[in-house]
């Protein structure tokens, strides 16, 4: 099993949504946060985020005897490391969940979210890296009369054959 198929699993990206959003939990915390799941099942679901190093043990401590373990999203050794884009991504997640969770106006609020796919050479991305820097640094400390903070994102990602077959297509 791929970490994908790890992912896509709903108790467990709940697991990770509650890491994501509480930085660390115990198993209990993890089983209270998920009263409809067993505690069976998720100390397995646990089990195979940690052994696919998804998650992580970052302090043990011992009570009567046991000792219960606090988990933590894996750290990050590269912002370019599947643990950094999957932090990326459920701390993305969880901004979309509490926005939703309110009362929310996506026209008036424009929230916008859409995908392009760019045909670049390494030195015509790096040139639109630079200018997509450049562009954000004109607005980071701009603050005008009723401006909002808004939450930019962006991810690249190489296309592989077939995705581009199908987007010739």
């Amino acid at each position: 099993m791929n970490k994908t198929e790890v992912l896509i699993h709903p108790v467990r990206l709940s697991i990770l949504q509650y890491l994501c959003i509480h930085k660390k939990a115990t198993t209990s915390e993890i089983i209270s946060s998920l009263p409809a799941v067993s505690k069976a099942s998720i100390y397995n679901h646990i089990r195979l985020l940690e052994q696919n190093q998804i998650i992580e043990v970052v302090q043990e401590n011992r009570i009567r005897g046991t000792i219960e373990k606090i988990y933590s999203l894996k750290k990050v050794a590269k912002n370019n490391d599947f643990n950094a884009i999957l932090t990326f991504l459920l701390s993305l997640l969880s901004d979309f969940q509490k926005y939703y969770e309110k009362e929310p106006d996506p026209t008036k609020d424009m929230l916008f979210a859409g995908r392009d796919y760019l045909l670049l050479t390494d030195a015509e991305y790096q040139q639109f890296i630079q200018e997509h820097e450049k562009l954000c640094q004109k607005y980071y400390r701009k603050n005008s009369p009723g401006a909002k903070l808004r939450n930019i994102s962006i991810i690249s990602a190489p296309v592989n054959e077939k995705e581009k077959e199908e987007l010739d297509e």
